[in-house]
């Protein structure tokens, strides 16, 4: 009797322990197997020109369920849970488990905060239904400290925080983690310069109804300091579709600014053509085509850049080889790309001269018949700035690899492509259109400002011109003794005052009086 009281009490002792034993098993399984899983995805920052954080990652945490190993009863279980837990629908997570796929993701990127609730989700689950379905991720979500300001110019990431604009896409090799190492990227955007020009050119895009603007401001080096878009894109919000600046990828005919590369090749090649004089009446006729405008009486080549006077131009344009004209203008770089590392860079538009009609070296020569961008007319305010020296514009500073390596950007050598001569002439003439011309609006207090207004008709793809729209464009450089900085500003169909002396001249200084507001040592000699 003793004995089969011994061995049933031996059979129930071994019960209890496998019950206790399966009990601790589940408890410390569940817990281990919900300790989150690294995945790659953390990138290295983009920092800007002093050190400002314009890009970096925060870690997260993500739930996952293979939904081939779970029941509808427990499918409503997690659902009921994660709903409760995470504030989200009930009905948009059990949505999750009907989408066909074996793994689903129930969340993404929750925050730091809240990866105690998604652990206490997996060990419940694995608690009640001894399964273990359920996977927590650790994963990094981007965050853009500028937003909207520089999104155009730093870039965004997708889900899976993988690069797909600016140069977040550009740079994504350097930038996207491998094998635990991820790089760095620095530019030459000055962080509260770029916050600058937002700000004034949205004001501006707004007050004169502009369909959109953009802005581009460097030093002579030509390294960019800030280049923006109005409207632009919250980089923060993964719905919305982004795009590159721009400043690179939106092509105009710029309208008289083209007068600077015109009269440069003038006074390049046409043998005494400075101390001449023309009668401007305020009318001319360029092959069966009439052009008219105010009339400005006897004008010399500064007065011709200084009033922006079409007869004036179009009568020394009439000493022009098409030929000869059309590689000077590809020796400032339009019809090319300046690579400055944007993806979306257009090339603009410059047919070759075989294929000009009688009028075009006329038209191309006042900024019509020919496409732009905001970054060539950057890179031609350059060369003028830097006395005839090609000098190209440059927007990254300096690459930290994934190996620790530092890797410093390095440009084409620079070289003339006009005489120096020639560009203190047409300093001295963008000189005088904001002392008494065109550009009167741009002056600043304090600053000596060169520059040249534009107003380029925008083009209909049906043919010919919409009527009274307009591109207004300004292109303007800050002197100190020499040249400093260039800037130019360019506003989409604005619906008032759309001449750019009226409108994209004004946004110019508004921008320039904050920036050496914020920074006076920028324009001051060294």
């Amino acid at each position: 009797m003793n004995k089969r009281i011994l061995v049933v009490f031996y059979i129930f002792l071994v019960l209890v322990l496998v019950v206790v034993v399966r009990v601790v098993y589940l408890n410390f399984s569940s817990i281990v197997s919900s300790a989150p899983k690294r995945s790659s995805g953390d990138r290295g920052e983009i920092f800007d020109r002093n050190g400002n954080v314009l890009a970096v990652s925060y870690k997260t945490f993500s739930l996952g369920v293979d939904s081939s190993k779970i029941s509808d009863v427990e499918g409503k279980y997690i659902a009921k849970v994660v709903s409760h837990s995470l504030g989200l629908k009930y009905d948009d997570v059990v949505k999750k488990f009907n989408k066909g796929s074996r793994f689903v993701w129930l969340v993404r990127k929750v925050p730091e905060n809240k990866v105690g609730d998604i652990i206490r989700i997996t060990n419940d689950f694995e608690s009640v239904f001894g399964k273990k379905v359920l996977v927590v991720v650790e994963e990094y979500v981007r965050r853009y400290p500028l937003g909207e300001k520089a999104s155009t110019v730093v870039g965004s990431v997708n889900v899976d925080n993988e690069g797909i604009s600016g140069f977040e896409y550009s740079f994504n090799d350097v930038l996207f983690e491998k094998e635990r190492k991820k790089g760095r990227l620095y530019l030459t955007i000055d962080k509260y310069i770029q916050e600058i020009t937002y700000l004034e050119l949205m004001k501006s895009v707004k007050e004169f109804e502009a369909d959109l603007g953009f802005a581009v401001f460097a030093t002579k080096e030509g390294e960019i300091l800030s280049m923006v878009d109005y409207p632009s894109f919250d980089p923060n919000n993964l719905s919305v579709i982004p795009f590159s600046s721009r400043v690179v990828s939106y092509v105009i005919e710029p309208g008289s600014v083209m007068k600077l590369a015109s009269m440069s090749f003038a006074l390049s090649f046409v043998r005494g053509i400075e101390n001449f004089y023309y009668n401007c009446d305020g009318v001319i006729r360029i092959y069966g085509h009439l052009i008219r405008e105010k009339a400005h009486g006897k004008v010399s080549l500064e007065d011709i850049i200084a009033y922006s006077c079409n007869v004036g131009m179009l009568r020394v344009i009439e000493n022009f080889d098409d030929r000869s004209f059309y590689y000077f203008l590809r020796s400032l770089g339009f019809g090319d790309k300046t690579s400055v590392g944007l993806p979306g860079e257009e090339k603009g538009i410059l047919r070759p001269f075989s294929d000009w009609s009688g009028i075009s070296k006329y038209m191309i020569g006042i900024g019509q018949e020919i496409g732009v961008t905001g970054i060539q007319l950057l890179r031609m305010g350059l060369v003028i700035a830097n006395n005839g020296f090609n000098v190209y514009p440059k927007i990254v500073k300096e690459i930290v690899l994934p190996s620790g390596d530092r890797k410093y950007i390095r440009y084409s050598e620079e070289m003339r492509v006009i005489n120096s001569d020639v560009t203190r002439k047409i300093m001295k003439y963008m000189r005088s259109a904001v002392e008494y011309g065109t550009g009167k609006l741009a002056g600043v207090k304090f600053v000596d400002v060169a520059g040249k207004t534009g107003t380029g008709q925008i083009y209909n793809p049906s043919g010919g011109y919409y009527k009274d729209s307009y591109n207004a464009v300004f292109l303007g450089i800050a002197l100190k003794g020499e040249a400093k900085l260039v800037g130019v500003v360019v506003l989409v169909n604005p619906k008032r005052l759309k001449q750019g002396g009226m409108s994209a001249a004004p946004t110019f200084r508004s921008i320039l009086e904050k920036i050496v507001s914020y920074n006076p040592y920028l324009i001051q000699t060294q």
